[in-house]
């Protein structure tokens, strides 16, 4: 996948948008730049097959939290 300077925010609100079944992403923002970013993801560009693909795997390897 080419690299591009994306905002991590963007990026995460447009996936959870092409995920089968999924129609909106409920956000939240503690300050209004976080809210902008979210936002902004509707005017992204669908992600292709390869990255959704690319996404998919950061999310199958992150480590889980532990509250």
């Amino acid at each position: 996948m080419e690299e591009q300077e994306v905002n991590p925010v963007r990026t995460a609100v447009k996936w959870v948008t092409q995920q089968p079944g999924i129609t909106p992403a409920i956000i939240g923002a503690s300050r209004p730049k976080q809210l902008d970013a979210s936002l902004q993801a509707a005017d992204m560009n669908t992600f292709t097959e390869q990255q959704l693909i690319w996404l998919d795997g950061l999310v199958l390897t992150a480590t889980p939290l532990r509250i």
